[in-house]
């Protein structure tokens, strides 16, 4: 369907959410960079593409907890929507 020259920029594959399930599983639900758990709260845990979205080998994917995908280039935009997630949390 895509190729490197006309591939979307942010688009998965239908089948991501297997895909990074899958990973994340395989890790063992441990974030590569700090070593922190989210096996009590796997959403804490995500999928990060080192390279272009279309490339789903798992040697260009890294299993990341929020904290650690958002430091990493290109993923500002994270700080708000996780410090947002913090906030709603505590409210309850």
């Amino acid at each position: 369907k895509y190729t490197n020259t006309n591939v979307p920029s942010n688009e998965y594959p239908e089948n991501w959410p297997d895909i990074s399930r899958s990973y994340r599983e395989h890790k063992k639900w441990t974030c590569e960079e700090c070593g922190r758990s989210s096996a009590k709260d796997k959403a804490k845990l995500h999928c990060h593409h080192m390279g272009p979205k279309y490339d789903n080998n798992w040697s260009s994917l890294r299993a990341l907890c929020e904290t650690c995908h958002m430091k990493q280039p290109g993923h500002a935009h994270m700080k708000k929507n996780v410090r947002k997630s913090i906030s709603d949390r505590n409210r309850y």
